[in-house]
C-alpha cells in the first residue's frame, strides 16, 4: 500500500520572483533597457554639446589673451651701408658691412624681459649674409627703453649663383631689399 501525504504548501505556491520581473513579461523589459539606453545616449550627448559649445570658444578666448601679453618692440633706428661688394669669380661672395642701431622697448609696467640669447643678422631674399652677432645680456624693466650700435661684418659669404644674379639686377636697379632679423 501506497501512502498518500496531505498536500504540502510547497506544491501550491507559486515560485517567488521579484515584482518588478513578475509583473513584466520579458519582451516589456527588453523595451524598458531600450529605452534606458537611449535616455543615456541623450544625457551623453548633450554633455559632449556644451562642452562643445562652451569649451571651445573658451579655450579660443584663452589662447587670444596670450597674444595679448605685451613684449618688447625692437626698433631700427639708423642703418649704414658702408660696404657692399659682390664677387663673382670663381664663385659668388658677399663682402658686406653695416652699422645699425636698435632700440628695445618695454611698455609693459608689470613685467620685465632678461635676455640671454639675443642675435642679428642680416639677411638678403631669406639668405644670411652676415654672420650672428650677439647682443649682450640685458634685463630690460618696465618701463624702459635700451639703445645698441652693432655693427655686422659678412666678409666674402659664399651666395648662390641664382641670389648673385638677383642682387646684380637689384643693385643695377638701385633698390636692394635687406632685411635684419634678432
Amino acid at each position: 500500500m501506497v501512502a498518500s501525504y496531505p498536500p504540502s504548501t510547497m506544491d501550491t505556491v507559486a515560485p517567488h520572483f521579484p515584482p518588478s520581473v513578475a509583473s513584466h513579461p520579458p519582451s516589456t523589459m527588453a523595451a524598458q533597457r531600450i529605452r534606458r539606453r537611449e535616455c543615456y545616449d541623450c544625457i551623453c550627448m548633450f554633455i559632449i554639446t556644451c562642452i562643445l559649445f562652451i569649451g571651445v570658444p573658451l579655450l579660443i578666448l584663452i589662447c587670444s589673451l596670450d597674444d595679448l601679453t605685451p613684449s618688447p618692440t625692437f626698433t631700427l633706428h639708423d642703418f649704414k651701408l658702408s660696404t657692399f661688394n659682390l664677387s663673382t669669380t670663381p664663385t659668388p661672395t658677399l663682402t658686406t658691412n653695416l652699422l645699425l642701431t636698435i632700440s628695445a622697448r618695454n611698455e609693459d609696467y608689470n613685467q620685465a624681459f632678461h635676455f640671454e640669447k639675443l642675435d642679428v643678422y642680416a639677411s638678403y631674399m631669406d639668405q644670411q649674409i652676415t654672420p650672428p652677432t650677439m647682443f649682450p645680456p640685458m634685463y630690460l624693466r618696465s618701463p624702459d627703453v635700451t639703445l645698441w650700435s652693432l655693427s655686422l661684418n659678412g666678409t666674402e659669404v659664399p651666395v648662390t649663383p641664382g641670389l648673385a644674379a638677383y642682387l646684380v639686377q637689384d643693385v643695377t636697379v638701385g633698390n636692394v631689399l635687406i632685411c635684419w632679423i634678432h
